[in-house]
């Protein structure tokens, strides 16, 4: 568990397990010192320090950002398959695109080479081509951000869906190890099934 608010205000503290626990973020109230303490699982600590600073009630008490915790050490042994799990929901969203970006363009390589090859035999630039060469480029980034971004913030659309489900018993925890597992599983037989699909086209392309 990781602190994420204190404050003086014992009602204030309330206030806000109330409120995480209807966005389906679990929380535990601690007393320390005379100070009221919110704690939170630390899978779960940046999606709720998000969620509180968009809280319109003014909270007198104090955030509690711990720059070098926020960054989440990872736990597991480098290199191990739970390291690379925990390093994937580690990643922010420029590196989710750019990450797209560079695997579309190195996908797309054979895509390039056939459209330069045909301007060469042709002697003559075609707009055909430069569709040949975008398009698939631009649908890979559209589908690699797609299963990206289902993948990597699962909880937040499991979290959205459930407002919506009418649930007996206990909340599921989408913050488990076995939901990420199965997420980033997921997320990696995805983008291996679309580099099969695009070098059986270019296999096709090519005889």
């Amino acid at each position: 568990m990781k602190k994420v608010f204190e404050t003086n205000d014992k009602r204030e503290s309330s206030f806000l397990k109330n409120h995480l626990n209807d966005k389906y973020y679990e929380s535990e109230i601690r007393n320390a010192s005379g100070k009221y303490e919110l704690f939170v699982n630390e899978n779960i600590y940046d999606e709720v320090l998000i969620e509180i600073n968009k809280i319109g009630k003014k909270l007198s008490g104090d955030i509690v950002l711990d720059k070098k915790e926020s960054l989440k050490e990872n736990k597991y042994k480098k290199g191990s398959f739970l390291y690379f799990v925990e390093k994937y929901f580690q990643l922010k969203y420029i590196h989710l695109f750019t990450f797209s970006i560079i695997y579309s363009l190195i996908i797309n390589i054979p895509f390039i080479i056939v459209s330069i090859n045909r301007i060469i035999v042709e002697k003559s630039f075609n707009t055909e081509y430069l569709v040949i060469s975008l398009l698939p480029f631009c649908i890979i980034i559209f589908l690699s951000q797609l299963i990206l971004i289902c993948t990597r913030y699962y909880q937040t659309l499991k979290m959205v869906n459930e407002i919506f489900v009418i649930r007996i018993g206990k909340k599921n925890d989408y913050a488990s190890l076995n939901y990420k597992i199965i997420n980033f599983i997921i997320a990696v037989i995805s983008h291996i099934v679309i580099t099969g699909f695009i070098i059986k086209i270019y296999i096709e392309l090519m005889y």
